[in-house]
């Protein structure tokens, strides 16, 4: 009995070592842990510091371009800038049309685009920009794709409001012919509206302005190449297209925007086309041919804590 007493009673007496021993750990744990952090955080601003640019991406949209092309206008620094990105895409038809007729269709899955986007700063007012297009997976005879410069300009940054551009220039008609990167727009195919109506994509040769106030006022004005009228159709513009290629240039067109951006979230404005497109065209006198054709739309984009609204009205 006078054995456990004394087992018991050294056991008290040794409880406030023990405590004092067990606290000065854990502050010793706590200590540790946090030099660990405080080193994790040193080694990630040097990490950063010695990356520099590249250390943070940040894909933002800028002058109404898509967030991987508006990348070179995140570097401040001499070189290059690639991004870009691809889109595949499944379709599956139903076997019978609105009237209950067989419809034919094929489902298929395409490879539809890789883009890639290749920049380059030759110094704090100087850059080139550009994006080549592969369509569809393969080229050559009878295949299904194509290889193009979708646009690809010199840009003089002289103000944040005055900014020259000359080359080919994506035409900034309405949202989509600028903003058409896949993740930046709804569905999984580009709305018709701004296919059939807004010919997206529609680029052209040409050179203009560009620039945004601190108002959050923004503009564009080009002089480009204008539409072929010859090859017009029943479905439309888009086949009166000529994308750059051995233009014919008899006729150019003026194209232009302007946007509002001052509240945040929203992206309202207007945009134009107008030229004449008869290029070579003439009539049974020999009398040239205007064929002129005028095009406006209205937008808007508003995208706010989790909402997205967006509308064209284009004629």
């Amino acid at each position: 009995m006078r054995k456990i007493f004394q087992t018991v009673l050294a056991l008290l007496l040794l409880s406030p070592t023990l405590n004092v021993a067990l606290a000065q750990q854990a502050t010793r744990q706590d200590t540790l842990r946090e030099l660990m952090r405080r080193v994790d955080i040193l080694t990630q601003e040097i990490e950063k510091a010695k990356l520099g640019e590249v250390a943070e991406k940040q894909y933002v949209s800028q002058y109404g371009m898509g967030p991987a092309a508006s990348r070179i206008y995140q570097i401040e620094k001499t070189g290059v800038s690639i991004a870009g990105y691809g889109e595949m895409v499944y379709q599956n038809f139903s076997d019978d049309r609105d009237d209950g007729s067989p419809s034919g269709a094929t489902n298929q899955i395409d490879f539809l685009r890789s883009i890639v986007y290749v920049g380059y700063r030759f110094n704090d007012w100087l850059l080139f920009n550009s994006e080549i297009e592969f369509e569809h997976a393969m080229t050559g005879e009878d295949a299904p794709g194509e290889v193009a410069v979708e646009f690809g300009f010199i840009e003089a940054r002289l103000h944040p409001a005055v900014n020259f551009r000359a080359g080919m220039l994506l035409v900034p008609m309405g949202i989509i012919n600028e903003l058409h990167e896949p993740p930046t727009f709804h569905g999984s195919l580009r709305p018709e509206a701004e296919r059939r109506i807004i010919p997206a994509t529609w680029r052209a040769n040409g050179f203009g302005l560009v620039g945004n106030t601190s108002a959050g006022v923004g503009y564009k004005f080009y002089v480009t190449e204008s539409l072929n009228a010859a090859k017009f159709s029943s479905n439309g513009i888009r086949s009166g297209r000529q994308n750059g290629g051995k233009a014919v240039a008899e006729d150019l067109a003026l194209t232009g925007r302007l946007n509002y951006t001052g509240f945040p979230g929203l992206d309202f404005g207007g945009s134009f086309f107008v030229g004449k497109t008869g290029q070579t065209l003439t009539d049974s006198t020999g009398a040239d041919i205007d064929a002129t054709v005028s095009m406006f739309a209205l937008h808007f984009m508003f995208a706010r804590q989790g909402l997205e609204l967006r509308g064209v009205f284009a004629q």
